[in-house]
C-alpha cells in the first residue's frame, strides 16, 4: 500500500519521503520516480517524526500530506501475549503517527496540508488473534476524529481509510 501509494503521488507531482526499517525495500520504491526519496528509520523510534519532518523540510522547505501508513501487528493467541510485541504495536501504531502529527503541525498549517491515517477493517470487527492490532488501529481512528476537530482551525485536513482483506 506505501508503494501504490507513493507511486501515486509522485506520478501526480509530489515530492514524497518514503520511511521504513528495510534499506532493500526503500531503495526498491524510491527507485520508481527520481520525486521519491527515502529515510531508513524504525517508526516506533520516539523522535522519529522530528526525523522525518526536518527531513522533508530540508530537502523541500515545506509539508503538503502526511500518511501515516507505518503499522505493526501479529496473530496472537491469549496464551501467546507478549507484553514486547504489544507494545511495539502501540509504539507504531499509535506513538509513532502522534509524533508525527506534533512535528508536522507547524508545517501543515503553513500549507493548509492534510493527515491521512491509514487504519484497518480489523478494526471494526473483533478478529480471533489479532485483537492488540485492531486495538491500536481503532486507537488511530479516535486519534484522527480528534485530530480532525483539533487541527481545523488551522486548515489541516484529517482523514482515515480502513482498508480490507478483499
Amino acid at each position: 500500500m506505501g508503494k501504490a501509494t507513493a507511486t501515486a503521488l509522485s506520478e501526480r507531482g509530489a515530492n514524497v519521503l518514503i520511511t521504513g526499517r528495510n534499506a532493500e525495500k526503500l531503495a526498491e520504491v524510491s527507485a520508481l520516480s527520481g520525486k521519491i526519496e527515502l529515510l531508513q528509520m524504525d517508526s516506533s523510534d520516539a523522535t522519529s517524526g522530528e526525523m522525518i519532518v526536518d527531513s522533508a523540510m530540508s530537502r523541500w522547505g515545506r509539508i503538503d500530506l502526511v500518511v501515516n501508513n507505518s503499522g505493526a501487528g501479529q496473530l496472537a493467541p491469549i496464551d501467546a501475549y507478549d507484553a514486547g510485541v504489544i507494545a511495539n504495536m502501540a509504539a507504531v501504531n499509535i506513538i509513532a503517527p502522534s509524533v508525527l502529527v506534533k512535528a508536522a503541525r507547524t508545517a501543515l498549517s503553513h500549507s493548509k496540508g492534510a493527515i491521512v491515517n491509514i487504519g484497518t477493517a480489523v478494526s471494526r470487527n473483533a478478529a480471533p488473534m489479532l485483537s492488540h492490532y485492531g486495538a491500536t488501529k481503532a486507537a488511530l481512528e479516535h486519534l484522527t476524529k480528534s485530530w480532525a476537530v483539533e487541527l481545523a482551525g488551522n486548515g489541516i485536513r484529517v482523514n482515515a481509510i480502513a482498508p480490507g482483506s478483499g
